[in-house]
């Protein structure tokens, strides 16, 4: 952009947001023509432009709507330019959170300030500003060392982007610390020293890497050539040098405007603009020389897969061969844009765009060979290794790893074409997909906590954080919308395969795959009749059993549209709701989805647990704290308007997720305190101790007698402060009150301790509250809170099913049971409730978990 502004005048130049938002020159120009064209007036009537009520600031803004209702494009036009400049600010600090908002919520509303002459624009519940921000950063950048440092310790402006990689000074100083200079290749041999990156490369390996990219018009070809050398290519394992190969080789460099390029004079040249390319540095190597570059990169391969070690490490040679499959990805990427009829349109690919006059044959021809060859390469020889990592980390549970693997496998297969689209190409795209989408959590979208519970700790997200695949996401959900059209045109044209592929998938993603487990014969396999159900395949013996259940009498077998129908009119009985989810989703116990890259079994749609619900505090009582190599994989049981059932696969726990439940808890028969004088003589002296039961006897209430025995009574009362339900358990001998919470959790109520008059009379250790000394009638201490509000929130319910002649337990977290149990026995065991309100305690391991 910086290169196609001088032939500009500023005053030329609309929207300028990064500058100013000020009403320009250049709009006023264009406005005036507009309605000038529409005979719109441009003042206020009975006024003129000179008196400064000029209407064209409110025409741009939308604050008068008579030139926009006109030119609707010129309102799209101006958000979009202005959401372009504020994506490109140099701190984040300017960019709304990441939370999840809403479609209308990044409606930009205009409105102009007559008395500053600038426009206002409000969205995302905020003011946008990219002109302030950029004034900042330049601030920033003009400010002392000290400032700088200081504000990169606290965190006050995030960067938007990182420095290229590929600048030999940025690469000294990340790995060193140190802020050196170096613009050319003899400042190279003036360093006291130089980076290893962790033993990577020798001394004198890294100063000829550093020498290298000092000349960036030539280092593309010195770059592949210096790292496929074999002795250097393990070098690749480690992510910053990988950051500065791909720096040097994809960034594109100094833009040639399309004019004649003068030559320089002296030398060195005053300015590098005779450096620069029309469409990048790569394409411009591949353009010139592509047996150099092409040569390197299929050499770089070689080497790389012939350090397999026979399986997958996430660092060393695993971490170098995978490098090598996305590099030669990309590099093939251009090659084939070269090679289509795309590159003809395309100002600076004349010499290898076919049926051009300017084609160079020769270079056409070495890029078809190339392009070859590293196809070859990479399906003959990389797809085998792959192949093998994916099998071993699936049957390890390696789940993390695998997705990774999974990734690259799948990436193979990114830029072919309808035409060369095969079985063995989309069935990798297929259980990839599927196997990525159950297992990988691609981390783009916002944590939402579970309602009432205190939203997570946003995490700190580094500018150079790499994908956890290897690719971006937005690169992923890519590669699939792509070659989702040709794979649905694909498995139509070829019916038998397409259902030995379905069989495979499934083998494949359900852990059937093994040599030894006999195969059965191949289902016929077809698309889902309904509304939105193309590429929603399910084999032929859905439709039997959907058909045996219907218990027709004529004995025959109904199609799965007949099915479908059928289901969809029995629905339709109880309204229109049930209608439509009939026919948006029919039910069905085996199915692939291909449009989503989802696959169900036995009726249950796999995916990952909930991030929200692995890290709730019962959650992790159960199964420890999240695991990002393994996550939980969960099917959903089923689904109403306050409940979500979800089963957790290969454990036999069930998880359901209530939401809070606002209703109060259910009076309770009571009797009148003095009908047990004992109890009121033991809470009178509590009364100047306990706000909560000074508050109940200034007010005449008091406390609700529920039960009494000999030596101990259960009150009860209402805080009308919090209008909490607080239930106080009384013991006789020694004297001492506990105060308890009554709080719901999966539509039950429970207790959860809150105070207690004397702690060493408690059953149950209160870790927060006040701890404080009362002295009658003897020195105690006493500990919590009473006046401790209750505020509904959602609930995780955790349920198991051991043995069939087991019945189903329910987890019973400590908090309900501390003051109940003895301290001793909660903290040491995890309880778990039979239907019949008894408890079975399981002693913890030293890692928290059950034995």
């Amino acid at each position: 952009f910086a290169a196609q502004r001088p032939p500009h005048r500023p005053s030329r130049v609309l929207f300028g947001f990064e500058r100013s938002m000020e009403f320009g020159v250049a709009e006023e120009a264009l406005l005036r023509q507009l309605c000038l064209h529409m005979a719109f007036p441009t003042a206020t009537h009975g006024q003129t432009h000179a008196g400064g009520s000029s209407l064209l600031p409110a025409y741009l803004s939308g604050e008068s709507r008579l030139l926009l209702e006109n030119f609707p494009e010129l309102g799209f036009f101006r958000d979009m330019v202005f959401l372009f400049k504020m994506l490109m600010v140099p701190t984040s600090e300017a960019l709304p959170e990441i939370c999840p908002w809403m479609p209308l919520d990044a409606l930009l509303s205009w409105r102009h300030d007559a008395s500053s002459g600038a426009f206002v624009v409000s969205a995302f519940g905020r003011t946008l500003n990219a002109a302030a921000i950029t004034k900042q950063a330049e601030q920033a950048e003009n400010s002392s060392w000290l400032e700088r440092k200081l504000r990169k310790v606290f965190g006050v402006t995030k960067p938007r982007a990182p420095p290229s990689s590929a600048d030999p000074q940025q690469l000294v100083k990340s790995e060193l610390g140190v802020e050196v200079r170096i613009e050319r290749e003899e400042d190279v041999l003036h360093l006291k020293q130089l980076p290893s990156f962790d033993g990577a490369l020798r001394p004198p390996e890294a100063e000829l890497l550093l020498q290298y990219l000092t000349v960036p018009y030539l280092r593309v070809p010195l770059l592949l050539r210096f790292f496929s050398q074999a002795s250097h290519t393990a070098a690749l394992a480690h992510p910053e040098l990988q950051d500065v190969l791909d720096a040097a080789v994809f960034e594109p460099g100094l833009w040639q405007p399309n004019e004649k390029k003068e030559m320089p004079q002296h030398i060195p040249a005053e300015s590098k603009r005779h450096l620069a390319t029309p469409v990048g540095l790569l394409f411009q190597e591949l353009t010139h020389a592509p047996a150099v570059t092409l040569g390197c990169v299929q050499t770089l391969l070689d080497n790389a897969l012939d350090m397999d070690a026979g399986r997958y490490s996430p660092h060393g040679a695993s971490a170098t061969i995978l490098y090598a499959v996305r590099l030669t990805l990309r590099v093939e990427g251009y090659v084939r844009y070269l090679l289509s009829p795309l590159a003809e349109t395309c100002r600076g690919l004349e010499r290898a765009a076919g049926g051009n006059m300017q084609c160079d044959a020769p270079t056409r021809a070495e890029l078809a060979r190339g392009s070859a060859a590293l196809r070859a390469k990479l399906e003959d020889h990389a797809l085998p290794v792959m192949q093998g990592w994916y099998a071993r980390l699936r049957r390890e549970g390696q789940t993390r790893d695998a997705c990774v693997v999974a990734a690259h496998m799948a990436f193979l297969f990114s830029e072919v074409t309808e035409e060369e689209l095969d079985a063995r190409g989309l069935f990798t795209l297929l259980s990839c997909r599927i196997f990525i989408n159950v297992h990988h959590d691609y981390d783009v979208e916002p944590t939402v906590p579970l309602p009432g519970h205190p939203p997570p700790k946003p995490r700190k997200r580094d500018v150079r954080e790499r994908p956890s695949l290897g690719f971006a996401a937005m690169d992923v959900f890519d590669l699939w919308q792509r070659h989702l059209g040709k794979g649905l045109r694909w498995l139509q044209a070829n019916p038998s395969q397409a259902s030995e592929m379905m069989e495979a998938v499934v083998r494949l993603l359900s852990g059937a795959e093994d040599a030894s487990t006999p195969r059965m014969a191949t289902r016929t396999w077809h698309s889902m009749i309904g509304m939105s159900c193309d590429g929603r395949f399910v084999p032929d013996t859905a439709a039997a059993a959907a058909s045996a259940k219907s218990g027709r009498q004529d004995g025959q077998a109904e199609t799965w549209s007949q099915v479908a129908e059928r289901e969809a009119a029995a629905a339709a009985r109880h309204g229109y709701a049930a209608w439509l989810r009939a026919r948006i989703s029919p039910s069905t116990e085996t199915e692939i989805n291909v449009q989503l890259g989802e696959m169900t079994l036995k009726r249950q749609a796999m995916r990952m647990l909930e991030k929200e619900v692995a890290a709730h505090h019962d959650f992790v009582a159960v199964f420890g704290e999240p695991n990002a190599q393994a996550r939980h994989q969960c099917a959903e049981v089923k689904r109403s308007e306050h409940r979500l059932w979800v089963r957790l696969l290969g454990t036999r726990h069930d998880v359901q997720i209530w939401t809070p439940d606002s209703r109060p808890p259910r009076a309770r028969r009571a009797a009148m305190l003095s009908s047990a004088p004992w109890v009121a003589s033991i809470l009178e002296p509590l009364q100047a101790q306990v706000p909560l039961l000074r508050r109940l006897s200034e007010n005449g209430k008091g406390l609700s007698l529920i039960e009494v025995q000999g030596d101990h009574a259960l009150c009860s009362t209402t805080d009308e402060e919090s209008g909490t339900l607080k239930e106080v358990i009384i013991m006789r001998v020694p004297p001492s009150a506990h105060i308890f919470n009554v709080v719901e959790h999966g539509r039950r109520w429970l207790r959860c301790l809150e105070y207690s008059s004397d702690a060493a009379l408690c059953l149950g250790e209160l870790v927060r509250g006040p701890l404080s000394v009362n002295p009658k009638p003897q020195p105690h201490w006493q500990v919590g809170d009473a006046d401790v509000p209750y505020t509904p929130k959602a609930s995780l319910l955790l349920t198991r099913s051991l043995t069939k002649d087991e019945p189903v337990q329910t987890f019973v977290p400590e908090r309900f049971l501390r003051g109940l149990l003895p301290e001793a026995l909660v903290a040491a065991y995890d309880f778990w409730q039979r239907p019949d309100g008894s408890l079975v305690g399981e002693l913890r391991s030293a890692d928290g978990k059950a034995e």
